[in-house]
């Protein structure tokens, strides 16, 4: 079985040790480097074949954002997955532009960590439920402070799709919308993609933070 090469780059030792013991369990995994530092970590991925890279958002040199659109440039292929502790809707949103495949909580769960692996491995984003939960929470209380007089955009959104876009806002994967809905797990995917044709946005992550914004749900 292929093992997914892994470094850990943050100025913290013991959160990378920490981290270092939890992935050590995971079968599918091989830590096989980490870096204290941004420049450090670049330095690696120029010598070292890198699949998966769990990074901070806040280091000495480069923060991760920055570190993410350069390690980009060199490995194309890499998929960065922010580990930190700032949850900031701004933040998130900038690391999703600059090419981060998954966003954690440095409080995530084991369950959450072997998730976010697997989704990233299969070329998909991830954002753990707590990180949507968060960004729902803010964009909510930004809009409650908007006036009611604005106007809503309207994409022509069918009854299903409508339905479909509430539970991933909520936080729901295709498959868990599926059996609320009592439709094909295909079918859900399906809308997905309609949803996304008519708003012409490209993933589903930004699709979230783009209807809550503008009250589509």
């Amino acid at each position: 079985m292929y093992k997914h090469k892994v470094i850990i780059v943050d100025d913290h030792h013991i959160f990378r040790d920490g981290l270092k013991l939890s992935l050590g369990t995971i079968k599918s995994i091989e830590v096989v480097n980490e870096a204290k530092c941004a420049t450090e970590f670049l330095n690696i991925i120029k010598n070292t074949k890198i699949d998966i890279a769990f990074m901070d958002i806040r280091m000495p040199d480069m923060n991760g954002i920055e570190a993410t659109i350069e390690a980009l440039k060199i490995s194309p292929d890499l998929k960065i997955i922010i580990m930190s502790s700032y949850d900031d809707i701004e933040i998130i949103n900038n690391a999703i532009i600059a090419g981060t495949y998954g966003y954690l909580l440095k409080n995530a769960d084991y369950k959450d960590i072997i998730n976010a692996i697997e989704t990233v491995s299969k070329g998909k984003k991830y954002f753990s439920h707590e990180i949507i939960e968060n960004i729902t929470s803010q964009i909510i209380d930004e809009n409650n402070k908007k006036s009611e007089s604005e106007n809503t955009p309207n994409y022509n959104l069918t009854f299903r799709e409508t339905q479909v876009l509430k539970e991933l806002c909520n936080g729901d994967d295709s498959k868990l919308i599926a059996k609320k809905l009592n439709i094909s797990e295909r079918t859900v995917e399906k809308h997905i993609q309609n949803i996304l044709s008519k708003t012409n946005i490209h993933t589903t992550t930004k699709l979230i933070v783009f209807c809550l914004k503008n009250k589509l749900v």
